[in-house]
């Protein structure tokens, strides 16, 4: 592989979020990923590490040392030096617990141009290649880290033009796009409130996490039920589920589910947008996909992978390079 690399065509993607970090080599003409590596060395374990630190790096010295070592491991495994390769970074990594707290970007954003909110970092003893940290978008009322850097990925494989992407997770978004613009975007807390009442609160007893997760008539049934009932009152029901009817934790597990993220999508029951793409990995990508269609909203899957950070980064550094040259 080493004949295959030319550091001038080359730079690092790398994704650097809450729970895990991931780092990618990428040709920079092509926009092929070429090799990668991953492990859960997020920002808010590097943010622990460097609460408990007692030596002499500041604080963006130390999270640098931290991804100096990780481009030290990819360059290991492609057997070449990679010190001098341009790395964009996005995430966490510019949240208050990252890298550097930077301000977020207001809407309107282009998926063609995008007028993201970018630092950049110069070579230092902690990392000596270029750094370029990408900030999130706001509206007057909501924030995104992360997701608007996978959406710029997103739009050159959907080419969705006007419609909602819908982007499961612990906070799942909701994108609305015009004309190829980001305009607005709403969180939704489905998977964090999901997590504590499964776990945490009167429900928990009532229910228990299936060993094969997969979409069952259970799920479906809660969805349903997200149509017709308040959802606080909704939630109780498992636990009178439990009590009366003597139903599996299981079952009631996944009629919390389908509850939740029925409730999450009810609006476009109503009101359906132009098209809607959802994008995400297994298994959400299949509970938002059957939560659709149980409410009869019209939908397209879109996979999420690595290479669409990638492709969104790399798109990052052409829209810098463009801006330099009209500066220029």
């Amino acid at each position: 592989m080493t004949d295959k690399l030319h550091t001038d065509n080359l730079f690092l993607s790398c994704d650097w979020g809450t729970t895990s970090l991931r780092l990618q080599l990428v040709d920079f003409k092509s926009g092929e990923v070429l090799a990668g590596i991953s492990d859960d060395d997020g920002i808010k374990k590097t943010y622990s590490q460097w609460k408990s630190y007692s030596g002499t790096q500041n604080r963006v010295a130390f999270y640098l040392s931290v991804l100096d070592q990780k481009i030290s491991f990819l360059s290991k495994k492609v057997q070449q030096n990679l010190n001098h390769v341009s790395v964009v970074v996005s995430g966490m990594a510019s949240a208050s617990i990252g890298l550097k707290e930077l301000p977020y970007q207001t809407l309107p954003v282009s998926l063609d141009d995008p007028d993201l909110y970018v630092e950049s970092f110069k070579p230092t003893d902690q990392l000596t290649p270029n750094l370029y940290l990408v900030s999130g978008i706001r509206t007057s009322g909501d924030v995104i880290r992360g997701e608007e850097t996978q959406l710029l990925g997103l739009s050159e494989k959907t080419n969705l033009q006007n419609g909602v992407y819908i982007m499961p997770g612990t906070h799942s978004k909701h994108v609305f796009i015009k004309d190829r613009t980001i305009t607005d975007f709403k969180t939704y807390l489905t998977g964090e409130l999901f997590e504590v009442l499964a776990t945490q609160s009167t429900l928990s007893d009532s229910v228990s996490e299936p060993e094969n997760p997969e979409v069952s008539e259970a799920f479906k049934a809660g969805c349903e039920a997200s149509r017709r009932e308040n959802l606080l009152h909704s939630l109780f029901t498992i636990r009178s589920r439990d009590l009366l009817q003597k139903t599996p934790g299981d079952e009631n597990y996944d009629y919390l589910s389908g509850l939740l993220i029925g409730s999450e999508l009810s609006a476009f029951a109503n009101q359906p947008p132009e098209q809607v793409v959802i994008a995400g990995e297994n298994p959400l990508l299949n509970y938002y996909s059957e939560a659709c269609r149980v409410l009869k909203i019209n939908y397209t899957e879109a996979k999420m992978t690595a290479e669409i950070t990638a492709a969104a980064h790399r798109k990052i550094l052409i829209n810098l390079q463009n801006q330099n040259i009209t500066d220029d």
